[in-house]
């Protein structure tokens, strides 16, 4: 089995919550989730490196400890990269709508009820009961 069908969509799930961490973090503060269009093309540019990784051949040596990372550049891989980096963003996408997004809202309703019920529900003093004293 090709590893592309492996590494593909494992390394769009990578990509998709990677940019989930820098968007909620204080290391890249220009990108976050109100800024839709930077957030696209740096998707995009990470969908296209992505693409160019996954053609690229890896090789450790252990006996030298040498790492060689190889791409021939010749024009049916640069086609291949090409043609793979739309399928690369396309998965980056459906990772994100199904990953990211249940729990961002998931966490967004939380917080919701949260606010919605301790402000609906006070608390009675200690010592009181919950009902009026005009209750008989």
């Amino acid at each position: 089995m090709d590893s592309i069908y492996i590494a593909s969509p494992t390394v769009a799930l990578l990509v998709s919550v990677g940019m989930q961490v820098l968007k909620n973090s204080p290391i890249m503060p220009w990108i976050s989730r109100d800024t839709g269009k930077v957030n696209a093309w740096i998707g995009g540019a990470l969908a296209f490196l992505s693409s160019l990784g996954i053609a690229t051949t890896f090789d450790w040596n252990a006996e030298t400890g040498q790492f060689a990372a190889g791409f021939s550049g010749n024009a049916w891989e640069l086609l291949h990269v090409l043609l793979h980096f739309p399928v690369q963003w396309a998965q980056q996408q459906v990772w994100y709508k199904m990953a990211i997004v249940p729990a961002e809202t998931l966490g967004e309703i939380r917080a919701i009820l949260r606010d919605v019920l301790l402000a609906q529900a006070p608390l009675a003093k200690p010592g009181e009961s919950a009902q009026s004293k005009d209750t008989p």
